[in-house]
């Protein structure tokens, strides 16, 4: 790996490169330790590490990673996201093990955590500001996630 950046095969479409400290921007996660230098990892022919997430979800990442880098510590950076791969993204967040605060600090709200499969309880540990009466309100499907999920939800691994 260089020192200077990581090249990163996105969902087999895009190549893109960066540098490794971009992902410590939002705390400790699994690209930030991925990237650190800690593990081993395994790259692709083309010497990439290899993300399973569509170009259409990743790439906001990215980007909000360089906003949150380039903006003052205190500010809050709305993650700009297509409304067709919000959803994605949070789970793809939550997969990749980033705190709530991050996801709070992105303006998620509490509703698109509900949908996404995030619990009250941690909701509630992260102080995440809203109505909390959404996990109690089964009659309305558009917010509460299915009681038996018929597929998992996206895991992403490097190789």
């Amino acid at each position: 790996m260089s020192e200077s950046h990581v090249k990163i095969n996105v969902g087999g479409e895009k190549f893109i490169a960066v540098r490794p400290d971009l992902f410590n921007v939002a705390g400790e996660n699994k690209l930030s330790t991925v990237f650190s230098g800690r593990w081993e990892t395994f790259l692709d022919s083309d010497g990439a590490y290899f993300v399973d997430y569509s170009p259409d979800v990743f790439m906001p990442l990215i980007n909000w990673l360089r906003e949150v880098r380039d903006s003052n510590p205190d500010a809050t950076v709305p993650v700009t996201v297509k409304d067709e791969y919000r959803m994605a993204w949070v789970k793809m967040m939550r997969a990749l093990s980033f705190d709530l605060r991050i996801l709070k600090a992105a303006g998620i709200k509490l509703a698109d955590l509900c949908r996404a499969g995030f619990s009250e309880e941690e909701c509630r540990a992260a102080h995440f500001p809203g109505d909390y009466s959404i996990w109690r309100d089964e009659k309305d499907d558009a917010i509460m996630p299915p009681r038996t999920r018929t597929t998992r939800p996206p895991q992403a691994f490097f190789m």
